[in-house]
């Protein structure tokens, strides 16, 4: 009876592991539209476990467009909190750029891998400013 409560009891906890481990991890994101001049445009901002990112595209396809992306960190390890770089990226209709996880202290120039806690995202069409602090937070 022993032998076949203990079985039983592994396999629940091996389906149990198997049930949580297959739950993948999802992405959220926040989205908007606007115009500037006679200029449709889209954005999203995504944050991720250990990547951000920030998309804009517009309509008519007539303009370039930039798109920054920084990252709010914390490292648990040693309780440090700070921000990622502030990533850019230029294209024509359309772009993304993507900030790292990487926290750089400035004292020592230390770099630590660490958890997004939120991304932050800025968008031009042209030379104008369309979109500044939009924000996404993790799951």
């Amino acid at each position: 009876m022993k032998k076949t409560a203990r079985k039983l009891m592994c396999l629940a906890l091996v389906v149990l592991l198997v049930a949580t481990m297959a739950v993948p991890a999802m992405a959220v994101s926040s989205t908007g539209t606007g115009t500037y001049q006679t200029i449709s445009y889209n954005w999203t901002v995504t944050c991720n476990e250990t990547t951000g990112t920030a998309s804009i595209s517009v309509s008519p396809r007539v303009s370039t467009v930039t798109a920054y992306a920084k990252n709010s960190l914390y490292n648990r390890l040693n309780n440090l909190t700070g921000e990622s770089r502030e990533f850019q990226s230029s294209s024509f209709a359309s772009t993304t750029a993507t900030a790292d996880n990487l926290l750089i202290l400035e004292e020592n120039g230390y770099i630590f891998e660490s958890e997004v806690t939120e991304t932050t995202g800025r968008f031009f069409v042209g030379a104008e400013e369309v979109v500044f602090g939009a924000s996404d937070y993790p799951g």
